[in-house]
């Protein structure tokens, strides 16, 4: 049976570190480092996630809220 891995996230610099570490702050800039999404408490399961795969909420304030539009359909075409 393979666990989920789970990090932990610098919302400034975006180092992750796995979750069984025992850091909780940034080596690079003495940040406190975030275990989970800070809208919903989903757990951060990609050392690159800039966004929380759950809900879409930005992981830092450096990051842009804006999320791209969806495309839009005309009715005469078929997915």
């Amino acid at each position: 049976m393979s666990e989920t891995l789970a990090y932990r996230l610098c919302p400034q610099c975006f180092r992750a570190v796995p979750l069984a570490s025992k850091e909780w702050y940034c080596a690079n800039d003495g940040v406190r480092l975030l275990e989970h999404c800070p809208k919903c408490r989903s757990g951060i399961t990609s050392p690159y996630a800039r966004y929380c795969v759950a809900c879409g909420e930005a992981l830092s304030e450096q990051t842009p809220k804006t999320k791209l539009k969806q495309p839009a359909f005309r009715k005469d075409e078929h997915v």
